[in-house]
């Protein structure tokens, strides 16, 4: 679980994404990865990925029932795309 006490703002780290080849960019290719793509489920999380000649594509939800707000959602999800 990621502790969710001590919020830092963006300019207290560097924050680093995703590559253009690796982000979704159409509900195509989310559909795509749904329908393709492997599934990995981890209470709190859920993820898909898929892998493709340009690179991997990821996809990860966060389950509102342990993080109710969609703030704490998203930071975690941030979170794992630096880790990434």
């Amino acid at each position: 679980f990621v502790n969710l006490s001590n919020h830092h703002s963006p300019s207290d780290y560097e924050t680093t994404t995703l590559n253009k080849s690796q982000k979704l960019k159409s509900k195509i290719e989310t559909a795509d990865l749904f329908k393709e793509g492997t599934k990995v489920h981890s209470y709190p999380l859920l993820m898909y990925y898929q892998e493709h000649e340009e690179g991997r594509k990821l996809m990860v939800s966060v389950s509102k029932r342990l993080y109710n707000r969609a703030v704490d959602r998203n930071l975690v999800k941030r979170k794992l795309r630096e880790l990434y």
